[in-house]
């Protein structure tokens, strides 16, 4: 068996012991700029991010990754500070 299908198997995460991620201090997700790493729970990285908003919104990588955290919320909010927000047509 793959060492790294193994390691998975074992772990919440297949990052080896000691394994420091990838800086993506500065990165844009969608309205998420991403200011620090917030560390490892339950085998997932999250990250401290900024939003466009003014919000501070703690992510889990593999959501910025995918597209399927942009914000802190405040897409969704019509009431967020700073957010132009049109109802659906």
């Amino acid at each position: 068996m793959d060492e790294g299908l193994e390691r998975k198997k074992n772990r919440d995460c297949a990052c080896p012991a000691g394994y420091a991620p990838m800086d993506w201090a500065g990165k844009q997700f969608g309205n998420l700029t991403v200011a620090s790493y917030d560390g490892k729970r339950g085998g997932k990285h999250y990250w401290r991010c900024l939003c466009r908003c003014g919000r501070e919104a703690v992510v889990c990588q593999s959501n910025l990754k995918s597209g399927h955290t942009r914000s802190c919320g405040c897409l969704s909010d019509p009431g967020a500070p700073g957010i132009s927000w049109r109802a659906p047509a």
